[in-house]
Formats: structure tokens, sequence, C-alpha cells
């Protein structure tokens, strides 16, 4: 059976993307299921967090490289979890714009679907964390994916990205492909700030059964899992806790199996 193809993104940065990548990616594999992430941002966050490595041990190993040769089996990386495989990035992804609209121009809102052609049966799920701004990378992530879950904070500025990326998706929907919006997910919620309450209520006013019931609010050991991962992290257990409920509500929602 090939893999559901999941995009975790919003275009902004600042709203748990990356760590919402890895959290449901570390709480699907529990579930035995094997997982692909794909780290779309030259930030490469992701690859960082799953990895626990330093981004130049994978110098010419990296989704650039992929694109390049069109060969994505060929740049898996194993991590510490067997479950869990990941596709790294790092600065130099940031020339694939160049190099897509001189080489592969005609392909550059697929090449992402193409590439994950070659090994979707090989996998339960494909996470795909995006950049946190309007790029090729994000395009062409929503045109290979099954399912998008929007990232938000409450706050302002997210509000106002949450439509703007919404827009992206429906572009996606009406000219490249079938892909579905999964809900959005509220996270980095303080209870404390009287302008994160306003901004929760408003986004749930305004996108209604979009918003997933979950909310997550922001805890230091959800912030730390960047520093410790999580093979050998104390705090775990209690950084992960709320995304449990994250998974049940997208079964619910018949994005997860």
């Amino acid at each position: 059976m090939a893999a559901k193809v999941i995009v975790v993104g919003i275009q902004k940065g600042g709203c748990a993307k990356t760590t919402t990548t890895s959290i449901l990616a570390h709480l699907l594999a529990e579930q035995k299921q094997k997982i692909l992430c794909i780290d779309t941002d030259s930030q490469g966050n992701l690859s960082d967090v799953l990895t626990q490595q330093d981004l130049e041990d994978f110098a010419e190993h990296t989704l650039f490289e992929a694109i390049k040769e069109e060969n994505l089996a060929k740049y898996i990386v194993k991590t510490e979890n067997e479950n869990i495989d990941v596709v790294v990035a790092d600065d130099y992804l940031a020339l694939v714009p160049r190099y897509l609209y001189t080489q592969r121009a005609n392909k550059i809102n697929y090449f992402m679907r193409d590439l994950i052609a070659q090994i979707k049966d090989q996998y339960d799920y494909i996470l795909i964390d995006t950049p946190p701004s309007l790029s090729e990378f994000t395009i062409a992530s929503i045109v290979a994916a099954d399912h998008v879950l929007v990232l938000s904070e409450t706050s302002k500025w997210s509000l106002g990205a949450i439509g703007r990326f919404l827009e992206t998706v429906s572009h996606a929907q009406q000219n490249f492909s079938d892909v579905k919006v999964a809900g959005i997910l509220l996270s980095m919620q303080d209870s404390r700030r009287s302008d994160n309450l306003y901004f929760l209520k408003k986004i749930q006013e305004q996108y209604g059964d979009l918003v997933l019931n979950k909310v997550i609010k922001r805890k230091a050991s959800t912030g730390r899992i960047s520093a410790f991962g999580f093979s050998d992290n104390p705090e775990l257990k209690d950084a992960i806790r709320e995304y449990r409920d994250v998974i049940t509500e997208l079964k619910e929602r018949d994005v997860l199996e």
C-alpha cells in the first residue's frame, strides 16, 4: 500500500511546524508505522532534530542532490529510530529554485511528487516539513500531498497567514492535485496572555470545523526537543503528551489510519 503524504505548513515562521512534524513522526513510529520525513527548509531544523548530527555530516547527501539526480532513495538517511528515515536539507537547498527554472521548468510544480513516487510503497506515511514562506518547495510539496496540516500560533500575524496559506492550497487543488486540508492545528498557546486567548477565539470562529479541537499549549519541555531529541530525552513523555490527542483527532478525520 502506498504511503499517505502529509504536508505540515503555513507561510509564516515560529508556528512549531518542525516540532510538530518530528513529534508526529515519533508517535506514528511508536505504532510501528514506517515513516519518511522530508525536510524542505534550507535551515535544516527537522534534519537536525531527527538525526542529532551536524548538518555538515550530510554534505552532498541531501534533498538538493536527490532533486538534481532525480533519485530520492539514494539520499534517504537512517535515524536512531528504526522506523523513521529522513531526507536532509541544508543551506544549499536555497539553490534549488534556480536549478529548477533553468533545468526542469516544465516540472517545477511536480518535482516533489515525482521524487516521492519512487519510494512511496516503502513507507506508511511521508511527512513533509515546509519552509516558513511561499516557495517552490511549498507548492510542490502540497501538490505531492494527500493532506495538508496547517500549523498556526494564536496571534494576529498567524491569523492572516492561515488565509494566505489556504489560498495556496486552493490554488493547488484547482490546478494540480486533489490534496485535502487535514485541519488547522493551533500551537504554542499561552493562556496567560489575553491577546493569545483573543486570537484563539478569532481563529476558531473564522475557520470553524477546520480547526482541530486540540490546542497545543506552549511548554518548555516541548521547546527543548530541539536540544535533546527523542532517543535520550528525560522530558520526552511530558513534551509529547498533548500531541497524542492530535494523533487521535487526525485518525477521526481519516487523515491517519
